[in-house]
């Protein structure tokens, strides 16, 4: 199975992060139902996925992960220094207390075991022109409902915490800039795509989502 066939290019690039080190297992926290993930399956991967919500699970044991229902809010349910990765795409930023989160994901991986991470940048360029003209910035929630956003990231920021919590960093690269609004984005070309992607990666303090690869050091 190809990463070509994923149009999406933040996770296209959460991707291609984890299989460049060809880990023996992985961790996909909120896996849902294992879509992403199935892709790792595909090259002789062994997933094991994380989520709440029951029904996602069984749809993600169908796409032959092997599923773990828990609350991360309560800790991983999984042993010290298990993991060759964790990939958590766009969880972070629903998490309270990110640095028990971190420091979870921290004690389940290996020595040298990578934490490939992404959430929406706070500082991409549509929200720096919208501060600029005084609209509110995407990402951010002000009341209860919408994304459910409790935490907001730069990637300067997160980089960051990570080096707090005993990480060095691998690299750091960006999803896509977005040509004015993230939310006609489904009106974009996908030779536009390829262009708004490089730029993300050229780019990456500008970019819609920060895309790290950070190594566990202690």
């Amino acid at each position: 199975m190809s990463l070509k066939k994923i149009k999406d290019v933040r996770w296209k690039r959460l991707l291609k992060l984890i299989i460049e080190d060809k880990p023996g297992n992985v961790l996909d926290i909120g896996c849902s139902t294992g879509d992403i993930s199935s892709f790792l399956v595909a090259k002789r991967i062994k997933v094991f996925g994380l989520d709440f919500v029951f029904d996602k699970l069984l749809k993600a044991r169908r796409k032959r992960l092997d599923i773990i229902m828990g609350d991360i809010s309560k800790g991983l349910p999984i042993k010290n220094d298990t993991l060759d990765c964790v990939l958590a795409g766009e969880i972070i930023e629903h998490v309270i207390d990110t640095d028990y989160f971190l420091d979870e994901i921290r004690r389940i991986l290996k020595k040298n075991g990578s934490l490939v991470i992404s959430t929406p940048n706070l500082a991409n360029l549509e929200n720096r022109l919208r501060l600029l003209i005084g609209r509110y910035p995407i990402f951010v929630d002000y009341k209860s409902g919408g994304d459910n956003h409790v935490r907001v990231y730069t990637g300067r920021a997160l980089i960051r915490q990570l080096k707090e919590r005993g990480y060095k960093i691998e690299k750091y690269t960006g999803s896509f800039v977005p040509p004015l609004s993230y939310s006609h984005l489904r009106e974009t070309t996908s030779r536009l795509m390829t262009v708004l992607g490089m730029l993300g990666f050229l780019f990456p303090s500008l970019a819609v989502h920060s895309i790290i690869k950070a190594k566990r050091i202690k």
